[in-house]
């Protein structure tokens, strides 16, 4: 168990590995007395005290199955240009208020949806920072855990791509954690995702997109950083649509037309998205379905100017803290 905390997290996570260990558990506790890294630094911490062959990742909040390892592992050991494995993240809370409801209808839509088509496609995907196995000979060739940007997970698996590794998704596989419950924290959240995902881009090892054919790294590019541009895109349009109105009102019609034409298309292709993953995952889509989708566009809708900034900050090179998302431990 790895902790880097600085509350009365430490003496909760001793107390349980305890009690695992005088069950016989092969379990003890990686303590660093700092948070240099963060996240980043407390898996290249432990991977230094190993010698294991695989490294298995969980978040605190996430719980696998006992067949967690036996599902992944035959997969991985199948198949020796496999870097990792990722199993699908479910969420337990998900039906906790409206706020996780929308998140959980977005989130199933990328990880049963455009998760699932990217790595049939041969697109990249990233690592998830959870609930997957990494092959160690993988980590290393790709020079380990970096905390040089927020997405420790998404800048690993770009590094090891770029070195001719591949990823295997197992959308069957599910592993259930925690949504965040409140909007502080969600705001939190989506705000070092966002920035995260622009700081990659900046570091991006061209070595991938050389590997990839044109249309795979286009669909690569777009997909990786849709929800933050989207927000950027969605922003500068209505300040042009603005900027018209006052310098050249007889093209403002043009102007109005053009931001409702992209948002259409965002709104008909995501939604379009979230079907298909309900029927993936064997949902139905009723009333309740329909009251889900607009809850998660309302969530949209509020988080645009956050991802927006997050993602400009990220391109001008702000690195930011690397804040946890609380858990209620549900």
């Amino acid at each position: 168990m790895l902790d880097d905390s600085t509350d009365g997290t430490s003496a909760i996570a001793k107390q349980r590995v305890d009690i695992w260990a005088r069950r016989g558990c092969n379990v003890r506790i990686l303590h660093r007395a700092d948070r240099i890294g963060f996240k980043a630094g407390a898996l290249q911490a432990a991977l230094h005290a190993t010698e294991a062959a695989y490294i298995a990742i969980f978040d605190v909040d996430y719980c696998p199955e006992p067949s967690f390892l036996q599902k992944c592992m035959t997969v991985l050991m199948a198949d020796s240009g496999l870097a990792f494995v990722q199993a699908r993240l479910d969420f337990r809370n998900r039906n906790h208020n409206w706020l996780t409801r929308a998140q959980g209808l977005e989130l199933d839509t990328h990880l049963a949806y455009e998760q699932v088509a990217r790595n049939w496609a041969g697109v990249p995907m990233m690592f998830n920072g959870t609930c997957g196995i990494w092959r160690r000979a993988a980590v290393e060739e790709a020079e380990g855990w970096s905390s040089r940007t927020l997405g420790e997970d998404q800048d690993l698996s770009f590094r090891a791509f770029a070195k001719g590794w591949r990823c295997r998704y197992l959308v069957t596989v599910s592993v259930g954690g925690e949504l965040p419950q409140s909007l502080a924290d969600l705001v939190s959240q989506r705000r070092r995702w966002s920035t995260a995902a622009t700081q990659n881009l900046r570091v991006l090892p061209l070595g991938l997109l050389r590997r990839l054919n044109w249309h795979q790294a286009a669909a690569f590019l777009l997909l990786s950083q849709f929800n933050s541009a989207a927000s950027v895109l969605i922003i500068a349009i209505a300040i042009g649509a603005l900027a018209t109105w006052l310098v050249e009102p007889q093209f403002l019609g043009l102007s109005v037309m053009t931001l409702a034409a992209v948002l259409l298309l965002i709104v008909v292709v995501k939604t379009a998205g979230s079907g298909l993953a309900r029927k993936a995952l064997g949902g139905s889509r009723d009333v309740r379905y329909w009251l889900d989708v607009m809850l998660m566009w309302v969530l949209n809708a509020v988080l645009l100017p956050v991802t927006g900034l997050s993602f400009l900050k990220g391109l001008l090179g702000d690195h930011g803290n690397f804040v946890r998302t609380p858990k209620a431990g549900v």
